[in-house]
């Protein structure tokens, strides 16, 4: 009986601590922090293993305001790209947009896009969307799965594209070939 009970609690404070890791991860005032600390070294894994790390990941979360989670600015090309993190519940949609739109458009960030990425829903954007704001490209992507590392990166690709074809520098069938892939793969 004494094993028995000493198992029990072992469960029990194993339960306690996973229920702590679950409630810091979506319920507590630090849960962006925790999804951008959980999300990064699979960012940085991903453009090492893939990507020959192509792009310079910078983690800035907290630490500069009005400057988006996340800032990705390509080896070669020098362009930035903005990702902001959202880690909502899907019972509580992101309603304002006005804070991500600013960070992309601000001329301090020198950014010619951003990836506004959301667990649960942004509100009145399609699962995923790209809209157009003083010529920087912005993508919203709803409902996102956490594992899908590579789908970020192929968002990268094709703000990269759009921006170089605007520039009158990019290839349409590369986009198109993005594009197509990305669509075969959600």
């Amino acid at each position: 009986y004494k094993t028995q009970l000493e198992e029990t609690n072992i469960k029990i404070q194993e339960l306690e601590k996973q229920n702590k890791w679950y409630y810091d991860l979506y319920e507590s005032a630090e849960k962006g922090m925790n999804f951008e600390n959980e999300l990064y070294p699979k960012l940085m894994e991903y453009n090492d293993k893939y990507l020959n790390s192509t792009w310079e990941i910078t983690h800035v979360g907290q630490v500069l305001s009005e400057k988006g989670d996340f800032h990705f600015k390509h080896k070669y090309t020098n362009k930035i790209i903005i990702l902001d993190t959202k880690n909502n519940l899907p019972t509580n949609p992101i309603a304002k947009v006005e804070n991500f739109e600013r960070d992309v458009t601000d001329k301090r960030t020198n950014a010619i896009g951003g990836i506004m990425l959301a667990n649960g829903k942004i509100c009145n954007k399609k699962k995923f969307e790209i809209n157009i704001l003083k010529d920087k490209y912005l993508v919203y992507v709803s409902n996102f799965e956490r594992e899908n590392i590579e789908f970020i990166f192929s968002i990268l690709d094709q703000i990269t594209d759009l921006s170089n074809l605007k520039e009158g520098t990019g290839d349409k069938n590369k986009l198109r070939e993005i594009l197509l892939d990305t669509y075969k793969r959600e």
